[in-house]
């Protein structure tokens, strides 16, 4: 990134982070329940596109299943973020 971009990203972040401080819990709260209900309905947008036959209840069905692969996944850490990894990855 060049100077000016990563200054603006600087002022970006910084005005997000005064902008949180400010915020009680109920108001974060708020925000973390909508960001939640938007990445459910993009989810629901993807089957959609994947599967335009499915009906409501099929649509429902399938975003519950992949729910349920996500979940899996976390409980059982199959998934770790590259930070996390102690080995370096192989080529």
């Amino acid at each position: 990134m060049t100077n000016f971009t990563t200054s603006i990203a600087d002022a970006i972040f910084r005005d997000k982070v005064l902008t949180a401080r400010r915020q009680t819990p109920s108001e974060k709260f708020a925000i973390c329940f909508e960001l939640f209900e938007q990445s459910i309905e993009t989810m629901r947008s993807g089957i959609i596109g994947q599967h335009p036959e499915f009906g409501v209840e099929a649509v429902n069905t399938e975003l519950e299943r992949r729910l349920r692969i996500r979940r899996s996944i976390e409980e059982r850490g199959i998934y770790s973020p590259i930070e996390a990894r102690e080995e370096p990855l192989s080529s």
